[in-house]
């Protein structure tokens, strides 16, 4: 579709220095703890593995174990695999012994419990990975719990892709994206988190 990483990186480094966001780079060796209310935080990290790694400690510490509302926006992760993921992370077993059934009876019953904490979780997942901004404001409104007091995070890039944003007007595009969703953090007192790949593993999106 003609956005390049080069030049989509260059773009929204631009718009967030002239408007001040801000900005965080996501690594497991430094977990992020603290998402202010009413903002928008733009978070970097490297690949799909960044992006997992991070929904996976923020469903973790948030949802999970806080009880906070979080919603996921436009990641192709599907939420299964984050689920089994979930599993895995929270229970410190491997996947593969999880997928053959290798497990003991007190690692069942850990399995069966975490399962149970995950079901009771206030997660939301949208029901597609490529919703344009102005579906992604009226799901977040509508969903009510997230409202003072949730967090939800979004693949940029993929919003991009919906928004059909060409090369030439990319910059202005990002302003006003960018402007929206922190217009949306406001309104409802919650976390938005623009989660923006700065790898360079791939060419175009």
């Amino acid at each position: 579709m003609g956005i390049y990483n080069r030049n989509f990186v260059s773009s929204i480094d631009k718009v967030m220095k002239e408007n001040r966001y801000l900005s965080l780079f996501f690594s497991t060796n430094q977990p992020i703890n603290n998402y202010p209310k009413g903002k928008l935080l733009i978070l970097t990290g490297g690949g799909a593995t960044g992006s997992l790694s991070f929904i996976l400690h923020m469903i973790k510490n948030k949802s999970i174990e806080n009880n906070i509302p979080t919603g996921i926006y436009n990641f192709e992760i599907k939420p299964e695999y984050i689920i089994k993921k979930l599993l895995a992370l929270i229970n410190q077993i491997s996947e593969q012994s999880i997928n053959e059934g290798q497990l003991s009876k007190k690692e069942w019953e850990s399995i069966n419990k975490t399962a149970n904490d995950i079901l009771k979780a206030p997660i939301f997942f949208s029901h597609s990975n490529s919703m344009n901004l102005q579906e992604l404001i009226t799901h977040v409104r509508q969903n009510k719990s997230l409202k003072d007091k949730g967090i939800i995070c979004l693949d940029y890039k993929r919003l991009l892709q919906a928004e059909n944003i060409l090369d030439d007007n990319l910059k202005k595009k990002n302003k006003k994206i960018l402007q929206q969703l922190e217009s949306l953090a406001k309104e409802l007192n919650i976390t938005v988190i623009a989660w923006v790949d700065s790898s360079n593993s791939y060419e175009e999106i």
